[in-house]
């Protein structure tokens, strides 16, 4: 029987295919003079860059099982229980006007987090598609993580956020 999208890769190729890409991940950091700590053989790194406000910490991997070069964000703050339903509607706001990457909210916990991926299934991941990933999930975490934040204090409410948006 033939399945559909049957995957015929070994683990060892997937893990060779995870590697050339977490070589490219690192490699490009090294040429751009960023600094980041590797992971323990799980092909990821952890960095943090400053955007014009807040710190923008982050976690890239290379998923071996996957397929998926993976930029993950945590936002540097909790949202307090009265305002997580407000949250909640602000980041169904903002994903709707994203081109790429999500922003995740967990109501029970109050975290957020910023999450954009590229598959690389047969593919190569050249220095400029690492570059893209980085720098468009950098850009939208500073562009929300201190309108999140503002709301999250209630320093604006949803309307305003609203035409925040629309303005961009």
């Amino acid at each position: 029987k033939r399945q559909l999208f049957e995957d015929i890769m070994s683990e060892e190729q997937k893990i060779v295919a995870a590697k050339k890409v977490y070589d490219t991940l690192c490699a490009t950091l090294d040429s751009m003079g960023w600094t980041y700590t590797k992971g323990n053989d799980d092909f990821s790194i952890k960095s943090v860059t400053r955007g014009d406000d807040l710190p923008i910490d982050f976690y890239i991997a290379a998923d071996a099982e996957r397929y998926t070069l993976m930029f993950i964000s945590n936002l540097p703050f909790v949202v307090p229980e009265d305002k997580r339903m407000e949250i909640a509607l602000a980041i169904c706001m903002m994903n709707d006007s994203i081109i790429n990457g999500v922003f995740d909210f967990n109501v029970k916990t109050g975290r957020l987090y910023f999450r954009m991926s590229t598959n690389f299934k047969g593919i190569s991941v050249s220095d400029e598609v690492v570059k893209y990933l980085l720098f468009v999930s950098c850009s939208t975490v500073d562009k929300y993580n201190d309108v999140l934040l503002m709301l999250a204090k209630g320093a604006i409410d949803l309307n305003q956020l609203a035409d925040m948006i629309n303005k961009n």
